[in-house]
């Protein structure tokens, strides 16, 4: 049974942010808390003191890992582990407990000039459950913030939708559902404007298939209050604009575009590096609405 959230940690504050966001999204969930250091140093060959020096080191770590996820919620199931791996590798192995990772968005390591680290971003495109990446700019989430979703209408897009859905009934959220995309004409034109006029009938049955990709969601969900918007913009753009209000990005992995064989879309690429909250990354195939609840 897959009763546990996998956070990775490293001892920077980035983590630790991390940490104490996972600890406030586990105890809504009913999750136990495991905190995992994946340390690539092949510890059993070193020497024995040195081996010892980083074993009291990995638990000096974990400990203050610990102490903040119980400063967030003191009731909530913690562990911890080291496994010697490389921290991506470590993440990603699979473990049938594991129904969410967390991760900050960059770590110790890495070039300081890049937003998100390596790890992250391998975590993000190789798990195959959701994983949040939590940022430093505001890893609390504001009050009345909304879950802000992308819509596209693709298989990524749909398990997208049952993530920010399910998210808002347990947070009693708001849903913003944001369709984007640039409209391309003559090369020599460059893009259309935005402006109703120009759409014509295309914006107007544009915005009937986003109402119709939403609606059988709100009807499974009828208690969730739920916005939308139909944006004639690059959608990391659109997206990346909605998160400075937002507790919350969902997006799937993989939209309608890009080359098959990359791990992330260019959308879910781009809000890696632009998000300015929480950015949740579903790798789930195409997912259905479950049945509207039936009054008493």
């Amino acid at each position: 049974m897959a009763n546990t959230m996998l956070v990775g940690v490293d001892g920077s504050a980035a983590s630790l942010l991390a940490v104490e966001w996972a600890a406030c999204d586990a105890a809504a969930r009913g999750l136990r808390l495991l905190l995992l250091y994946g340390s690539p140093l092949p510890a059993a060959r070193q020497p024995l003191e040195r081996q010892r020096g980083y074993e009291e080191y990995y638990d000096r770590l974990l400990r203050t890992a610990e102490e903040h996820a119980k400063a967030c919620e003191a009731s909530i199931p913690v562990t911890s582990e080291v496994v010697y791996d490389p921290p991506e590798h470590a993440l990603v192995a699979p473990r049938p407990e594991v129904a969410r990772i967390v991760v900050g968005l960059r770590g110790r390591g890495g070039f300081p000039g890049l937003k998100i680290g390596s790890v992250a971003y391998k975590v993000a495109s190789h798990a195959d459950v959701p994983v949040t990446v939590v940022g430093p700019e505001r890893p609390t989430p504001p009050r009345g913030g909304a879950v802000v979703v992308g819509v596209d209408g693709s298989p990524g897009g749909s398990a997208a939708l049952a993530e920010a859905f399910e998210v808002c009934a347990m947070r009693n959220a708001r849903l913003h559902a944001i369709h984007a995309e640039r409209l391309f004409t003559d090369p020599m034109v460059g893009y259309l404007p935005s402006e109703p006029a120009y759409l014509g009938p295309w914006g107007a049955e544009t915005e009937r298939t986003v109402d119709g990709i939403l609606a059988p969601w709100k009807r499974a969900y009828p208690d969730v209050a739920v916005s939308r918007n139909v944006e004639w913009d690059d959608p990391v753009h659109a997206l990346a604009t909605a998160s400075r209000d937002a507790q919350l990005v969902v997006v799937g992995a993989r939209g309608r575009r890009g080359l098959p064989y990359l791990a992330l879309g260019s959308v879910t690429h781009g809000l890696l590096h632009h998000a300015l909250c929480p950015l949740t990354v579903v790798r789930r195939g195409a997912a259905v609405p479950p049945e509207p609840q039936q009054p008493a």
